[in-house]
């Protein structure tokens, strides 16, 4: 047939209603913070529009692509702000900074580095790049909205809801 199969359809759909708009409610309200995470919101909702189109996402070298720019620019990112995040936590003696930094430890040691991992196959699935998708952007994301608001006294500090990315 010539229609697509409606797993696919499924999976795909989940991504699709997944929206990346920085807006107030995300601000923590210290400027080099929120420009850091505006940032990101840019660029995630730039990989997220790559793996949003049905072409895009049956081409391998897009997959690939959009996993490499991803990890290298979280890589970056990541590791340079959480450092200035924990130094401003330090300062203002954070209650929770210990938890906080075993959140942004975890991410950088396992997350990234699965799929630090998958790069050097050279070869990326549709799954490993949707995977990358929810559960590497998504709980960036959710980390910002959660437990960086924390930090300001605005959210709640939890082990980001992964599973709940696409609601």
């Amino acid at each position: 047939g010539k229609g697509p199969d409606p797993p696919r359809d499924h999976e795909k759909g989940e991504y699709i209603s997944m929206e990346i708009k920085w807006n107030k409610e995300h601000e923590m309200g210290i400027e080099e913070f929120d420009r850091d995470h505006k940032r990101l919101f840019s660029i995630a909702s730039k990989l997220l529009d790559k793996v949003r189109d049905p072409e895009d996402i049956k081409d391998s070298q897009v997959r690939l692509f959009v996993l490499r720019e991803g990890v290298r620019y979280l890589r970056g990112y990541f590791d340079q702000h959480a450092i200035r995040e924990e130094a401003y936590m330090r300062k203002i003696g954070y209650g929770d900074y210990a938890l906080h930094k075993q959140l942004h430890d975890e991410f950088k040691e396992n997350t990234l580095s699965s799929y630090e991992r998958v790069l050097e196959t050279g070869e990326c699935s549709r799954e490993e790049v949707m995977d990358f998708v929810g559960r590497g952007i998504g709980w960036l994301l959710e980390h910002i909205s959660t437990a960086d608001l924390a930090i300001v006294g605005r959210g709640t500090l939890g082990k980001p809801r992964i599973t709940r990315i696409n609601t």
